[in-house]
């Protein structure tokens, strides 16, 4: 009989409303604010950027070594080559000093050590002088 009396004196309602108003604030603690939401977007679009990169490059990387086995790795380009001497005042003489061939590598990237630098035949192409300094 005694609990008849606490059910119905309110107790209970009183309860049940305390506990949803108390699941209602733990559900906006639990879900992040739009900031977060935007900062955990940026870094996962970050990652697949950089998971795609290091993709292409070890497809490209593949394709060389194979270009490599066969013969075909490097090509060779001629382009202009220009001595630049410095000068007093900050200044600077340019010399042409006649064309040259360049090694370059028949790849997409240019690549570290295997290659030793070189830069690929697609770029020398489209920059035909050579400064040096």
């Amino acid at each position: 009989m005694r609990a008849r009396k606490i059910a119905d004196s309110g107790f209970v309602k009183a309860d049940s409303q305390f506990f949803a108003k108390m699941q209602e604030a733990a559900a906006q603690i639990a879900k992040p604010p739009g900031g977060a939401r935007l900062g955990r977007l940026v870094v996962r679009a970050l990652m697949w950027v950089m998971m795609v990169a290091a993709g292409l490059w070890a497809a490209d990387w593949m394709v060389w070594q194979g270009r490599a086995i066969g013969g075909g790795a490097y090509g060779s380009v001629s382009v202009d080559r220009v001595v630049v001497a410095t000068l007093k005042n900050n200044k600077e003489e340019y010399y042409p000093d006649g064309r040259v061939e360049v090694r370059c590598t028949r790849s997409l990237l240019p690549e570290g050590l295997p290659q030793a630098g070189a830069r690929p035949c697609w770029w020398v192409e489209r920059h035909p002088v050579v400064f040096d300094r």
